[in-house]
């Protein structure tokens, strides 16, 4: 059925594929692209805020515990100028560490984010008020009562929290893997498609210059039949008609002219 296309339509054909490959492979890459671009802004956005602010978290409780010890120490140096700089110490430190807590739960999404921050806030509390008993005893001058309350209750928060900033970064950390990966499979995907749309196109092309390239010699072949060997009938009217082949030379050397074929 195609042998009998013209050379116009093989070439409407031929090109018009080409074109509709070009802009489905385009619009494709585009959809992708569009994906990806939406999985990175998620992920700078979402998944690398939470793990710094659980990192942030984990980071402040721990320079928070470690205001206890320089407090025993400036009691047992019985300096009431650092003491009071260590009580100091200490608010900042459990105001930085709330803010850090009230800043993860507004971006916070799953259960398990919601019951580490539960976790986290009661153990903070719990730690809080044993850190301003131990404050008072040392403020008063009974620094070795200090020093048990605080081997009593310190270990005990301090192992608590540590558990659950562990779980929040780790889980954190294995959703910004995940989210690495998916950016990853995406970027082979737009690199694929590209690169099979390419060679498709190509293909497409080589196969309308061949249908192209076959209709000219098609042509070709026709008009030199038509010239050197076609037979003609020629009617004359009233007087008959008679056949002949067209050939060459005629009127002038250029001309085509009319001959009797063999008998």
């Amino acid at each position: 059925m195609t042998t009998n296309w013209t050379i116009g339509r093989r070439l409407f054909t031929g090109v018009g594929a080409l074109i509709t490959l070009i802009v489905a492979v385009a619009v494709l890459a585009l959809w992708v692209g569009r994906s990806l671009e939406q999985r990175l802004v998620h992920t700078n956005d979402h998944t690398v805020k939470q793990l710094g602010l659980a990192l942030q978290i984990e980071t402040e409780l721990e320079r928070l515990y470690a205001t206890q010890p320089a407090l025993l120490a400036a009691g047992y140096a019985n300096d009431k100028a650092v003491i009071e700089a260590r009580k100091l110490a200490a608010d900042e430190a459990v105001s930085e560490v709330n803010g850090s807590l009230s800043a993860f739960q507004a971006e916070a999404t799953s259960d398990a984010d919601h019951q580490a921050l539960i976790e986290l806030s009661a153990d903070l509390q719990g730690w809080t008020r044993a850190n301003d008993d131990i404050t008072k005893l040392v403020v008063a001058g009974n620094v070795a009562d200090a020093v048990k309350a605080a081997n009593k209750s310190g270990d005990e928060y301090k192992t608590k929290s540590r558990a659950a900033t562990d779980d929040v970064v780790g889980r954190e950390q294995e959703e910004l893997q995940a989210d690495l990966e998916a950016v990853k499979t995406r970027t082979a995907s737009v690199r694929s498609l590209v690169f099979g749309g390419v060679l498709i196109s190509l293909v497409v092309a080589g196969l309308a210059v061949h249908s192209m390239i076959g209709a000219n010699r098609t042509l070709w072949t026709q008009s030199q039949e038509l010239r050197e060997g076609t037979e003609h009938v020629v009617s004359l009217g009233d007087y008959g008609s008679f056949s002949g082949h067209l050939m060459a030379g005629g009127m002038g050397t250029s001309s085509p002219k009319i001959v009797m074929p063999p008998q």
